[in-house]
């Protein structure tokens, strides 16, 4: 099932992100690693989960909704985030140079 990245840009974010995290909850495997950013796995689209989500945006909030590929890179996440990613993403592990 594809994966969803949908990040918000909440100006009242106490209130709105409440809600869009009890909505996006309902509707498939979700994921809320930090504050206004959920990764949604699902049979959804990225129209079905704007519509969804714009009821709960105020009139100066945005909205961004991306389809994630098939890999990711992360550090130093929650065990229970990190768990979430490595069963979803081939992880891209850190290539830096200067260590």
């Amino acid at each position: 099932m594809p994966i969803y990245v949908v990040q918000c840009r909440l100006n009242n974010p106490g209130q709105n992100a409440a809600a869009i995290d009890a909505t996006l909850r309902t509707l498939d495997d979700c994921l809320n690693p930090f504050p206004g950013t959920w990764i949604v796995q699902g049979a959804t689209t990225a129209k079905m989960l704007r519509n969804v989500v714009v009821e709960h945006l105020g009139t100066d909030d945005g909205l961004l909704i991306t389809r994630a590929g098939n890999e990711a890179g992360w550090e130093h996440l929650d065990r229970e985030i990190e768990a979430w990613l490595t069963d979803r993403f081939t992880r891209e592990e850190s290539t830096d140079i200067t260590r």
